[in-house]
């Protein structure tokens, strides 16, 4: 993954996040502000300023702000949050002008206006866009929604911050430029006669400014055309088609009709906004009440929201409060049986099709009527008798055309997989659960869950998409089933999807670099250190010893991209050994590091994962590393610290002759070489070993190393090795202070 923050401020917070092996799903984000998840930002927003060699996609961008709650003139701490991993992309105080209106309950507004009579604002009640009111010397110039994403003018004209989707911009017209000084107030609310007045100030409008003040107002109104004219008019309704349903959320709009109409489309107005509404032409299951009706459906924008109800229009009524409903387009006919007023359903209800499991993904979608601005999440939990475990998570904001037929969302889609974790052969009670602010629901269960060969074998077989085979493939290898990892390879050519060997190539070494991997100066901290050891490769040394001392996490990924110049992070390293581990990839996996690696990176890698491991996993890891070098190139290049470091993960896994060999070859440093020799006797220690007859062994050529430094040998009372039978044939010491020392032999963590 990579990723960098561009903006960071309350009103413009903004980036991107490539994640190239994330398939047609869009990364999301989730806007944490004090702890509390605030918004969710979805990435894929188009950025121009990325290399269309280098990424797969440029549909990565994301935009966002601080919501008006949080508009207080204090600072606030506000992370952006990996939703799919939990990683903390950055965190750091956000500070904001205080635009709360004292007197008033949730009402915050901000509004200035410059000489040259250009009103810029925003306004919000509720947390929702609100309604402003501008005066000039008592006559109203304009009132509506503060409902704009935007100001019309570029920031270089007018520079004013404000939060997406609840701005208002107004040219100040012609007349009032007499070079006398007048007053404007502004009023906002969130009923559409706005009583609260924001904005109470004087200005001279100069009447040099008048022609400019002509020429923007025929701007803003050619740019923001009035579409109002249809709907004033007064309505025809065919009265052969009614209107049997209405359903209205927030953010979510569902109406079914009556009278077979043939239209592919109705647009519903809600105040000053259209909301395209599409024809379903899927019915959903197990509902009875669907026979006999057309249904349509879709996603309300956020300057179409409103607060609890809003009534039909009717003629003369205003058109920035009331609701209609034309069948095509806005000049189209209403339809019969429109009610009065259309309540919000405050909410909501979960929406979720069948989960199959599908090549090891769990596919379906899912979403809650409540708000579609938070994607719902499907979570893989492992349960136990003492508690739940999440193993796995992802967002339901893939493509899916099932979820667009019934219910006219677009991105609902989700797609599971299973982890490797839970691909053990083993027994497991697992739960899939979606979860939204508004509720869970419990998805899929099995209390005895075992994935056995012949069930792999099935669902790679059998998935839809290479794509889900391929990462069944890998997630298996990932659980050491080679048993079906070398089955399914042997028939692939007989999968239901067209699974190429480049294919099996990249799930088999999924570590392998993808586009987009060179290292950027968005990964921060780690691209320093990696560019400084490169520069000074003196400090390796330095950096691994002090990594080590305080355990740092961080230094994994430098120390990877140092072995592997700047190729791998540390978790596709770790694809690269975990392959090399196995005979059936050894040879590939090999040559992906050989070729070109730079052996003290490879070196202090291995040096790093022996002295700080996570778990036995960094162990192996480490003693791979060891094993790779010496095969390229020579067991004398493992010298000093790291041959004993190799001895001694050889004796942990079992390899007391390899141990031996390894630690009693010569070294060139003399004191390594001596303290290595007393390391190899672990090789025939009998506690190590398990193997009684060891004992002679050891003893023989412990004594031989006593004697080397000029020591007497020992002997044991009995014939176990131990530390409380040591013995030795010297005479009893004298009292003489000039008589030679004792040595001391103890044993040694």
């Amino acid at each position: 993954m990579k990723f960098k923050i561009v903006n960071y401020q309350a009103h413009r917070i903004s980036g991107w996040v490539y994640e190239p092996d994330a398939g047609q799903a869009t990364t999301v984000l989730d806007l944490v502000v004090n702890g509390e998840t605030v918004s969710a930002l979805t990435c894929n927003i188009f950025r121009d300023e990325l290399s269309a060699e280098e990424f797969s996609t440029r549909n990565v961008g994301f935009l966002g702000n601080l919501p008006p709650q949080f508009w207080t003139g204090e600072e606030h701490d506000v992370a952006l949050i990996h939703r799919g991993t939990g990683n903390v992309l950055t965190q750091k105080g956000i500070s904001t002008s205080d635009s709360r209106i004292a007197g008033t309950e949730k009402l915050s507004a901000d509004f200035i206006v410059t000489p040259q009579g250009q009103v810029a604002g925003w306004a919000s009640a509720e947390n929702r866009p609100a309604y402003a009111r501008v005066t000039v010397d008592g006559n109203v110039i304009d009132q509506g929604r503060t409902d704009r994403r935007l100001l019309p003018w570029k920031r270089d004209t007018v520079e004013f911050d404000a939060p997406f989707g609840y701005m208002r911009g107004i040219q100040i017209p012609s007349d009032f430029f007499d070079g006398q000084v007048h007053r404007v107030r502004i009023f906002a609310g969130g009923e559409p006669h706005a009583p609260v007045l924001v904005l109470d100030q004087t200005l001279e409008l100069a009447a040099e400014h008048s022609d400019a003040a002509a020429r923007e107002a025929q701007r803003l109104e050619h740019d923001a055309p009035n579409t109002s004219s249809a709907w004033l008019k007064p309505a025809r309704v065919r009265s052969e088609i009614r209107v049997a349903r209405v359903a209205l959320t927030e953010c979510y709009a569902s109406i079914a009709l009556t009278g077979q109409p043939q239209y592919r489309r109705l647009v519903l107005r809600l105040g000053e906004a259209e909301v395209t509404l599409t024809a379903l032409t899927e019915s959903p299951e197990n509902d009875p009440e669907a026979e006999g009706l057309q249904r349509y459906a879709g996603e309300i924008p956020l300057e179409g929201r409103f607060a609890d109800s809003i009534p039909l229009s009717t003629p003369g009524a205003d058109v920035d409060s009331t609701y209609d409903l034309r069948l095509g387009d806005a000049t189209g006919r209403r339809p019969a049986g429109l009610p009065e007023a259309v309540v919000q359903d405050v909410g909501g209800e979960f929406l979720l099709s069948e989960t199959v499991l599908d090549g090891g993904m769990f596919t379906g979608w899912a979403f809650h009527t409540a708000d579609l601005d938070l994607p719902v999440e499907l979570v893989l939990r492992e349960v136990t008798e003492t508690e739940e475990t999440d193993l796995n998570r992802s967002s339901a904001v893939l493509k899916n055309k099932d979820a667009k037929l019934k219910h006219g969302i677009r991105r609902a889609g989700y797609a599971l997989a299973l982890p490797s974790s839970v691909l053990e052969l083993r027994s497991a009670h697992l739960r899939l659960v979606a979860v939204h602010p508004q509720g869970e629901r419990v998805l899929w269960e099995d209390r005895a869950f075992t994935a056995t060969d012949s069930f792999l074998l099935a669902q790679a077989l059998q998935a839809s998409s290479s794509a889900y085979a391929t990462e069944l493939l890998g997630n298996a290898r990932r659980a050491n089933r080679r048993d079906f990892v070398e089955s399914f390879l042997g028939t692939y050519q007989q999968a239901r999807a067209d699974i190429s060997l480049e294919d099996l190539e990249a799930a088999v070494f999924s570590q392998k670099q993808s586009a987009g991997a060179v290292l950027e100066p968005a990964r921060g901290a780690i691209w320093y250190w990696v560019e400084e050891l490169r520069v000074n490769p003196g400090r390796l040394q330095w950096f691994t010893a002090n990594a080590i001392r305080n355990r740092n996490g961080g230094a994994r990924d430098v120390l990877a991209y140092a072995a592997s110049k700047g190729r791998y992070d540390f978790g596709q390293l770790h694809g690269v050994l975990e392959s090399y581990r196995a005979q059936l990839f050894r040879e590939s996996a090999g040559g992906m590091l050989r070729d070109d690696h730079w052996k003290s990176g490879v070196l202090a890698m291995a040096r790093f994962l022996f002295a700080a491991p996570r778990d036995e996993t960094d162990q192996l890891d480490a003693l791979t590393l060891y094993s790779m070098l010496e095969e390229w190139r020579d067991l004398k290049d493992i010298a000093g610290v790291d041959r004993a470091f190799y001895g001694d993960l050889l004796r942990w896994r079992g390899e007391f002759a390899e141990s031996a060999r390894v630690l009693t070859a010569e070294d060139p440093d003399i004191e390594h070489d001596y303290s290595q020799n007393v390391l190899a006797l672990n090789a025939v220690n009998p506690h190590v070993t398990g193997v009684p007859s060891d004992a002679d062994a050891w003893l023989a050529g412990f004594n031989e190393l006593l004697r080397e430094g000029g020591a007497a040998p020992i002997s044991m009372q009995e014939d176990s090795i131990s530390f409380y039978n040591v013995t030795t044939d010297l005479p009893p010491a004298t009292e003489d202070q000039d008589a030679p020392l004792v040595t001391v032999i103890m044993p040694i963590y």
